[in-house]
């Protein structure tokens, strides 16, 4: 990177696009959760990734960034250890719960991600970039906990 600046740009891109491939990943993931358990655990986070994909491209475009251009090498290995344990053969309630195990990891990912964007900004001064991503990092309230029997984290 050429500078601190650039590193943030390139973060903020990198969120909105790993938010984007989240969503399609949880879209077609849930097609295979077949237990009320899995579908209401992926719908949730769904919801959630798609809430801050759409808050991660206004922030973008409220500072004139246009937020397309870069692909997340990384969640793809995530995701596919997801797609290889989905085919296999095991019982369906044992399968869903390793895969509810691995997407968590993916969502502890993106979440470190958004951490590591809102540090970056405190410590070049963009304020208003890091407050608005602070509620974007923010445990939600109890009650939309509650909705999927606790299953937050």
């Amino acid at each position: 990177m050429k500078n601190s600046k650039a590193l943030l740009v390139y973060q903020m891109k990198y969120i909105y696009h790993l938010e984007i491939q989240l969503e399609i990943f949880f879209t077609e993931l849930s097609q295979n959760f077949k237990t009320d358990y899995g579908q209401r655990f992926l719908e949730f986070h769904k919801n959630r990734i798609i809430h801050n994909k759409n808050y991660m491209d206004s922030l973008c475009r409220d500072i004139f960034l246009d937020p397309r251009g870069i692909y997340c090498k990384t969640i793809i290995g995530h995701c596919e250890d997801v797609q290889n344990l989905m085919a296999s053969e095991i019982d369906e309630k044992t399968r869903e719960m390793a895969a509810i195990d691995e997407v968590k990891k993916i969502l502890e990912y993106r979440l470190a991600s958004y951490k590591n964007l809102y540090k970056l900004a405190q410590k070049l001064k963009y304020y208003s970039i890091s407050s608005k991503l602070q509620t974007l990092i923010e445990i939600p309230p109890q009650e939309e906990v509650n909705e999927v029997s606790g299953i937050y984290h």
